[in-house]
């Protein structure tokens, strides 16, 4: 049979309590099933004897600290004796610890603090982001200044990496938004007699709006997160302070060549989306109005212009440096753990589509005021 933690005896008015055997976290239970039957009134003394604990952890020494404060709270006067000094100042350290409150009822925050967070944290981050755009900047600005320096072998794998091995899905994404756009273009016209015109509506559409629009977003969300995941899992890991410390900067050997491999790439996956979103409507057209091929690419001649062209090719270095600050950005602000790194790769890509949105709308707006 199990020997009890805890025996009692009376002695001189004087209730004496020896505690004895392991006060574990996994004996706590069992510490707490013995108690309960005790019930002291108030003006009681008990002298606790300590001597028989032969072992104690932090849970133990906290269990034993909570019912004494109890107990001296209900008028009873405990004294301590016998304990060990290691116990002892586990007990006196377990002391010094504020007494640990737990919020039941969750508090509504004041809007207006809400609103200053918000105000300040955006703040914090525009000054940090375009702290890091200068340092970007100037790096690049040297790096130009002597070709020689720019790191060509990086550059070339992110350009294979961001651009090559996206061709498939950039591919995809530009055909179904042409065959959708050709089918409810062909569906409405075809009410007025008017199905030539679908060439026009993809050239414009497509070649201005959809295939820079959706190529940046799947840029963003395939290679923008890489980036944040890439250099903020090097940041957990202290590759970037090894990096610093063996005297290489990680904005010549991380940033620059992303940004570079975004500049190049973009433009070309853009160019590319214009020429399979503009193909899949045209095989769609001939299917459901009959356009053939020949009366489509001659319509074509006429509806897309080059400034229409040139627009939608242009928006990709407009599009490629936000997108790639961004995401570097956010894997810098990576602080400590894996979580931390899903975090920031999930901000970075609701940031870069947002980013890559509003100024697609501003420039949309613009063009639009000057008649382009």
């Amino acid at each position: 049979m199990a020997t009890p933690p805890i025996k009692i005896s009376s002695l001189e008015g004087a209730i004496e309590m020896y505690l004895q055997g392991s006060w574990r976290i996994r004996e706590v239970p069992q510490l707490r099933e013995a108690l309960e039957g005790i019930h002291l009134r108030e003006g009681e003394k008990v002298k606790i004897q300590a001597q028989g604990i032969t072992s104690m952890d932090s849970a133990g020494a906290y269990f034993l600290f909570k019912v004494i404060r109890e107990w001296e709270a209900e008028g009873v006067s405990v004294v301590v004796s016998g304990l060990r000094e290691e116990f002892a100042s586990l007990l006196k350290l377990i002391a010094m610890i504020p007494e640990i409150r737990v919020c039941t009822k969750p508090m509504t925050p004041d809007p207006f603090y809400q609103l200053g967070e918000f105000s300040h944290a955006l703040m914090k981050d525009a000054t940090a982001f375009f702290t890091f755009l200068g340092e970007a900047a100037v790096t690049a600005v040297r790096l130009l200044m002597t070709p020689t320096k720019i790191p060509w072998q990086e550059t070339l794998y992110e350009i294979e990496h961001t651009g090559i091995r996206a061709i498939a899905i950039v591919a995809l994404v530009a055909l179904l938004a042409g065959v959708v756009i050709a089918y409810q273009g062909a569906v409405q016209l075809r009410r007025f007699g008017a199905t030539l015109f679908i060439v026009d509506l993809l050239a414009l559409s497509v070649a201005r709006e959809m295939a820079p629009l959706l190529t940046a977003i799947m840029v963003a969300g395939r290679s923008g997160s890489a980036y944040t995941a890439q250099i903020g899992t090097m940041k957990v890991n202290e590759e970037i302070d090894a990096l610093r410390t063996l005297g290489i900067s990680p904005m010549e050997v991380l940033v620059v060549p992303k940004l570079g491999a975004l500049l190049v790439v973009l433009p070309l996956l853009i160019l590319l989306s214009d020429i399979v979103g503009i193909g899949g409507g045209m095989v769609v057209s001939r299917q459901l109005v009959g356009i053939s091929y020949q009366d489509f690419i001659a319509r074509l001649k006429d509806a897309l212009t080059l400034n229409s062209f040139l627009i939608g090719i242009l928006k990709g270095p407009i599009f490629a440096l936000p997108l790639g600050l961004i995401a570097c950005f956010r894997g810098f602000q990576v602080r400590g753990s894996a979580e931390s790194v899903g975090r920031y790769t999930t901000i970075s890509v609701v940031n870069a589509i947002f980013t890559v949105i509003f100024i697609d709308a501003v420039i949309s707006v613009i063009l639009g005021y000057w008649g382009i």
